[in-house]
């Protein structure tokens, strides 16, 4: 078991390095994307300074989350502008039907969180786990 928790850190650092650098998600539906794009915007929300604009850049080839995105930034009163400061996210499918969901700014650490699958629907199974530089 020790050896486990040991080992933990190192297998998750390897994840982690195989991330893509950008935007990127991966078997995200129109219904998964209307429950993570206000998680996005949530965090935004308490990360920028008030006035700040942020550039959202967009996932390739396919962006689903792009749309319900630019409408929760909106409705959370934060300001899109092409020089704004880089704001970039990682939603991918995992085993079991869940999707983790990794949020960063200007290229720092930023914050993940986990959603589960219930009836068809994503839900957080926890707290969005913040980074501390």
């Amino acid at each position: 078991m020790r050896a486990l928790l040991l080992a933990a850190p190192l297998l998750l650092a390897g994840c982690v390095a195989s991330w893509p650098t950008g935007s990127y998600e991966a078997d995200i539906s129109d219904p998964d994307a209307a429950v993570l794009a206000p998680a996005i915007a949530h965090y935004v929300a308490a990360t920028v300074h008030r006035g700040e604009a942020v550039h959202v850049v967009p996932a390739q080839p396919k962006d689903t989350l792009a749309q319900p995105l630019t409408a929760a930034l909106n409705r959370a009163a934060i300001r899109q502008a092409p020089d704004g400061r880089k704001l970039q996210y990682v939603a991918d499918a995992w085993p079991g039907g869940g999707v983790l969901l990794r949020v960063s700014i200007d290229d720092r650490e930023g914050a993940s969180q986990y959603f589960t699958r219930v009836n068809n629907g994503l839900t957080p199974s926890g707290p969005m786990m913040v980074a501390v530089p």
